[in-house]
């Protein structure tokens, strides 16, 4: 549970919460500069791109998460 928790709280940080720095520059919630999305993405009302590689490696981490806790779970289940 702790898992699932760490990850919702992780999605909600990196792709709702956004604030304006100096110079009109946007954040997401860990820091990163989010950027106009390329046209493509804008077609499916993505409005903020953080690049190739952030999104990459934000993949990865969700479905390891998700795919641990799962893990965790069915483990926990099959003890009993």
């Amino acid at each position: 549970m702790l898992v699932f928790g760490a990850l919702v709280i992780a999605t909600l940080t990196a792709y709702f919460y956004f604030r304006v720095g100096t110079n009109a520059t946007v954040f997401d919630g860990f820091g990163r500069q989010v950027y106009e999305a390329p046209f493509m993405l804008r077609l499916v009302e993505v409005n903020h791109w953080r690049g190739l590689g952030w999104f990459l490696l934000d993949m990865v981490v969700f479905w390891s998460a998700l795919g641990l806790g799962m893990a965790l779970v069915a483990f926990g289940f099959g003890r009993r």
